[in-house]
């Protein structure tokens, strides 16, 4: 079975292109129209982007990243303190600041607000890793790096982490590396990974999904996969179709109602 692949991540905003603005200047993203009217594509590179799309999602301050129970895109970098220091040139809110963790190698991430206020994520991964999707991200990187080079990781949290780590791996997402204590990485692609943390509380599937600050928009979905896993079918925002996992995070993609 070829797995579901990340193309974007898609973000309610109050003004699309004011708020792409500010990845070009500051990221150095190129920007281009959406797929949908009104809405603004900001590439991350690697084949993927953050889609703009108009709305308001009435986001809170956050204080800490686990704050947050949806979705957070997570932007691979390879000179964070550059990009740190653009950021804060800029004038952004820091959810947290760039820290440092050793795991199989040691890596700097933070999480700030963007000008809408979205939660996104910025990691660089250091050259003592032996991670796998490292490596593998290292070996495509060719010439000068970039400020990102595409969505590295897309991280939530889940209140049973092993009955969501076991949802993904029946489409899929094979499990990189975890335990039941720390939560589980997901292989989406060779470098795209996605988190699935603890702490976190099962979500009204019943919500208007229109209204959602961030959803991950998928490719490559099987609906009857998703059904047989334990999934929700739903009519997405923007004539996208949707699926929820078991505690209710929500994907977009494209297919027929």
């Amino acid at each position: 079975m070829t797995p579901p692949a990340l193309t974007a991540a898609v973000l309610r905003v109050a003004d699309p292109a004011a708020d792409a603005e500010f990845y070009r200047r500051h990221l150095d993203a190129e920007i281009t129209d959406g797929p949908r009217p009104g809405w603004v594509a900001v590439d991350t590179g690697w084949d993927t982007a953050l889609l703009l799309a108009p709305g308001d999602a009435d986001l809170p301050v956050y204080q800490d990243r686990w704050e947050r129970q949806g979705v957070i895109p997570i932007l691979r970098t390879w000179d964070i303190d550059a990009a740190v220091k653009r950021l804060d040139d800029a004038g952004v809110a820091w959810i947290n600041r760039p820290f440092e963790y050793d795991m199989k190698g040691h890596a700097l991430l933070g999480y700030f607000h963007d000008p809408a206020g979205q939660p996104i994520g910025l990691q660089q991964r250091m050259d003592d890793s032996v991670r796998e999707e490292d490596l593998a991200a290292l070996a495509r990187l060719d010439g000068p790096a970039p400020a990102v080079t595409g969505i590295g990781w897309v991280i939530f949290q889940a209140a049973d982490i092993v009955a969501a780590r076991d949802f993904y791996a029946a489409l899929g997402w094979r499990e990189r590396r975890g335990t039941e204590g720390f939560g589980y990485m997901m292989a989406v692609d060779e470098i795209v990974t996605l988190q699935i943390a603890f702490r976190g509380r099962t979500q009204d599937p019943a919500r208007d999904l229109a209204a959602e600050a961030v959803l991950g928009l998928l490719s490559g979905v099987d609906p009857d996969a998703v059904a047989a896993a334990g999934g929700t079918l739903a009519d997405g925002p923007d004539g996208y179709r949707a699926f929820l996992d078991p505690e209710g995070h929500a994907w977009l993609f494209e297919g027929e109602s």
